[in-house]
């Protein structure tokens, strides 16, 4: 009866290991996604400036950096989720870009007058990075050499 009461202790238990490890598989590529999508979203903006003939120039060489900026923030949560258990500058300074990006994209599309649907894109986009930046699940855990 001992014999069995641990044999069924230990099924659970590896059980909810295995239930934990696919929840981290899942963050995991969700922090994936959304880096990506910030990438292609920076990349978008600055595509975007070509169609903008009506302002000015200095106007789209802001609106051209801002897509850059981003870019370099969805970059650095790539980052972040792949060395971010290592690499604790890397941690600070990633979750300060996703603090300051997530704030500026609040900020510019209120000012802006931005819509509703890009508005929940962009800050649904750049709040998730800020949350999943700060989920340990949601980074890789470090590599063991081979041969060890």
């Amino acid at each position: 009866m001992t014999i069995r009461f641990l044999e069924e202790a230990q099924r659970e238990f590896l059980d909810a290991i295995s239930d934990y490890e696919e929840r981290m598989r899942i963050v995991n590529r969700l922090y994936a996604f959304v880096g990506w999508a910030i990438v292609a979203l920076g990349g978008l903006h600055m595509l975007t400036t070509i169609r903008l003939t009506a302002s000015t120039p200095a106007f789209r060489v802001w609106f051209f950096g801002s897509g850059v900026a981003m870019a370099l923030v969805g970059a650095l949560n790539l980052l972040h989720r792949a060395y971010g258990h290592s690499a604790a500058g890397l941690r600070i300074v990633c979750w300060t870009a996703n603090i300051f990006l997530t704030l500026f994209a609040l900020a510019a599309g209120a000012l802006t007058g931005a819509s509703v649907a890009a508005y929940i894109l962009i800050v649904s986009l750049t709040g998730g990075a800020l949350i999943l930046s700060f989920v340990r699940s949601a980074i890789h855990p470090p590599h063991e050499p081979e041969g060890s």
